[in-house]
């Protein structure tokens, strides 16, 4: 095998006429590509979530079962021990050294929440921290 590159000498436009001219052929090029790996206009993409169609589950009618005090303390071992806080000053931290007696009251709103398809709005609130980039120069 030996290496080998063709040579392009010219394009032929849909009117017949024949470009020569190595500048003028670059345009072309550029531009039928351009236009051919453009975006149709005509296509629409649904968001995944809010355009999604209502999905219909076999299993919606069953209960979600009740978690245990041993399960939720499972889980609560294996969360990584930061420090960081939520929005309510709460960390994976102080959860390790939480009483146990606390954990069958806690389970107990997780369960009701659960049963009864509640998020307690407290739960849905964050706390966002913004933190400037180093600006690079090249």
């Amino acid at each position: 095998m030996k290496c080998t590159s063709s040579s392009l000498h010219g394009f032929t436009l849909p009117n017949g006429e024949v470009i020569r001219n190595p500048e003028k052929m670059c345009e072309i090029a550029a531009d039928y590509y351009a236009d051919f790996f453009k975006e149709p206009q005509n296509i629409y993409r649904p968001h995944p979530y809010t355009d999604a169609p209502d999905v219909e589950w076999e299993n919606y009618q069953e209960k979600i079962p009740p978690a245990t005090v041993d399960e939720v303390l499972d889980i609560v071992c294996s969360l990584q021990k930061k420090k960081s806080c939520d929005a309510h000053g709460l960390s994976n931290f102080m959860f390790s050294s939480l009483p146990s007696t606390y954990w069958s009251l806690l389970v107990k709103i997780f369960n009701l929440s659960f049963s009864d398809a509640i998020f307690p709005k407290q739960w849905k609130d964050t706390r966002i921290h913004l933190l400037a980039k180093k600006r690079i120069y090249l």
